[in-house]
This record gives C-alpha cells, structure tokens and sequence, in this order.
C-alpha cells in the first residue's frame, strides 16, 4: 500500500486556509504575527461582555472586557490569544441575549467574529 504523504500534506495545509475563507479571517496570514481573535460589533446593541476559553475547559473564563468598556456597535475589540480551539460567547447589554462559536486557530492567524 503507497501513502501520497506529499497529498496529505498539501491537504493538510490547506484546510486552515479552507476554514478562513468560509469563517471570515484575515487575508494576511503570517505565522509570525500574534494569533488574535477579533470581536467586531455588527448589531445595532451594545456588548457588555465578551468570555473566551479553551474548548477543553468546562466553563467560560471570566469577562474579558474591562469593567468599564464595552462594544459600541460597528466597534470591535481585539484580543490577542494563543493558538487553539476556542468557545466564544458574547452578552449584549441589558442581559437581551447571548452568542456563542467555536473556533479553531491557528499561530499569526486572525478571526473576525461580525456578532450581529
């Protein structure tokens, strides 16, 4: 039995820029870069807090605004993070409702997550 290791490896590095594509990240990757996750507010209601953990971790860790910032719509907030699997969740003020994503990150990658 022959393995196309070359194929496989091609394939492999192409589903990170796959899942880009389809999940709105930067064009300008750089392995190099910081690895960032991106909140940018596209409803028109404020967000009040924003919580991120691993996907390993039963729970959310705590608020990861400031506790007197928040995002005004068509603002975002940047977070600069270590490569991995990620749950997201963000809360618009006024306890209106909650978002939540998993997302999966790769080193000097940028997601965009338009809440909205």
């Amino acid at each position: 039995m022959q393995v196309n290791v070359a194929g496989m490896m091609r394939r492999s590095r192409l589903l990170p820029l796959l899942l880009c594509a389809l999940l709105a990240c930067t064009d300008d990757f750089d392995p190099n870069d910081p690895t960032r996750l991106s909140v940018l507010n596209g409803s028109g209601v404020v967000i009040e807090m924003v919580n991120f953990s691993a996907c390993t971790e039963p729970d959310f860790d705590e608020d990861r605004l400031d506790p007197a910032e928040d995002i005004a719509p068509g603002a975002s907030r940047d977070f600069e993070v270590e490569p991995g699997c990620y749950d997201m969740r963000v809360w618009f003020a006024g306890g209106e409702s909650e978002t939540e994503l998993e997302i999966e990150l790769a080193e000097g990658e940028t997601f965009v997550w338009e809440v909205g």
